[in-house]
C-alpha cells in the first residue's frame, strides 16, 4: 500500500517531518527542559499499552485462581508491571510539573490551577484503583483514570491550538 494514499505534491516528507517537530512555545513561555512534555507523552499510558501487546501477563485477574504473583511470575510478566508502574508514575507526575510551568507562561496561566486539581483527583481515583485492584470497582475507577487523562490531553491540545491560531493571526499583521 505504501504512500498511495497520501496526496502526490512536493515536500510531502517534510510535511510529515514538520508534525514531529516541537509545537511552538506560547509568548512569554520561559525556555527549559522538555521534561514537562516527556512527562505529559509518558503519562498517556502509552507506555503501558505499547508493552501490554509484547509483554503479556501470565494470566487475567478474570482467570479463577490468578494472583499478582502468579501474572508476574515471568520475565514478560514482570516487564509488564514495570512498564505500567512507570507510566503510572509518570501519569501522576506530569500535571504538577505542567502546571508549575503553567503559572509562567502566558496563555497557561489560566490552566495552571486547574490542572492541579485534576492531579489531585488522579491522585486519589489511582489510589482508589489501586486498593480496589482484582475486587468490585477497580475496573470502573481505572476507567476513570484513563477519562480524567483523555480530557486532560484534549483540554492541552485545544489550548496549544488556541495559542497556535492566535499566534498565526498576530503574525499575519
Amino acid at each position: 500500500m505504501g504512500d498511495a494514499h497520501l496526496p502526490r505534491h512536493r515536500g510531502n516528507a517534510d510535511h510529515r517531518l514538520r508534525a514531529l517537530r516541537a509545537p511552538p512555545r506560547p509568548r512569554g513561555a520561559r525556555r527549559g527542559t522538555a521534561l514537562g512534555a516527556w512527562l505529559l507523552a509518558a503519562s498517556l499510558i502509552g507506555l503501558d499499552n505499547l508493552s501490554d501487546a509484547f509483554f503479556r501477563l501470565d494470566c487475567r485477574a478474570a482467570d479463577q485462581g490468578c494472583t499478582a504473583a502468579a501474572a508476574a511470575s515471568s520475565w514478560h510478566g514482570q516487564v509488564h508491571i514495570a512498564a505500567g508502574l512507570l507510566s503510572a508514575i509518570a501519569m501522576v507526575a506530569a500535571p504538577f510539573v505542567l502546571a508549575a510551568r503553567m503559572r509562567h507562561a502566558d496563555g497557561w496561566r489560566d490552566l495552571a490551577r486547574p490542572t492541579i486539581l485534576a492531579g489531585a483527583l488522579l491522585l486519589v481515583v489511582l489510589l482508589g484503583y489501586a486498593a480496589l485492584e482484582r475486587k468490585t470497582g477497580g475496573g470502573y475507577l481505572q476507567r476513570a483514570a484513563i477519562v480524567l487523562v483523555s480530557v486532560g490531553v484534549a483540554t492541552l491540545a485545544l489550548r496549544v491550538r488556541s495559542l497556535t491560531r492566535s499566534r498565526d493571526v498576530v503574525l499575519q499583521r
